[in-house]
C-alpha cells in the first residue's frame, strides 16, 4: 500500500493540495487514490504526476495486533459452544474484537498461536 500528498490537483474538485491519500497502482501511469486503506474505497484514478510518494515506515509505525487464546466460559450466543477456543484480538474503539477460530485440540496436538 502506497500513501502520497496530493502536489497538483489538475483541475479535479475532489483532490485537495497537500492532502494525504492511500495510493493503489492503477496500470503504469495512474494510482487509484483513497481516503482509508481499502482498495475498494477508491474515489478515483488520477496520474501519477498528481502525487508525491510518503514514506510510510517514518510517517506512521507498523501497528501489531495482539492475539489472545480465548475460551468460551459463557456463551453470547447459540453460534458459540461452551470449551470451544478462539483467537481473539484486542478490542476496537467500539469494544467489538476480531475473532477467528482455533482447531479444537481433539484434533490436532500441536497448537501454536
Amino acid at each position: 500500500m502506497l500513501q502520497g500528498k496530493c502536489v497538483d490537483t489538475g483541475g479535479s474538485t475532489i483532490l485537495t493540495k497537500g492532502e494525504l491519500y492511500y495510493l493503489f497502482p492503477h496500470g503504469g501511469h495512474a494510482y487509484c487514490a483513497s481516503r482509508f486503506p481499502r482498495p475498494g474505497s477508491h474515489f478515483g484514478t488520477y496520474q501519477k504526476n498528481h502525487f508525491e510518494l510518503v514514506d510510510l515506515s517514518i510517517d506512521t509505525p507498523m501497528q501489531v495486533l495482539n492475539k489472545y487464546l480465548a475460551r468460551v466460559v459463557k456463551p453470547p450466543s447459540h453460534f458459540y459452544r461452551i470449551d470451544e477456543e478462539y483467537i481473539i484480538t484486542e478490542p476496537r474503539a467500539d469494544g467489538y474484537y476480531s475473532v477467528f477460530f482455533l482447531a479444537s485440540s481433539r484434533w490436532s496436538s500441536n497448537r501454536r498461536i
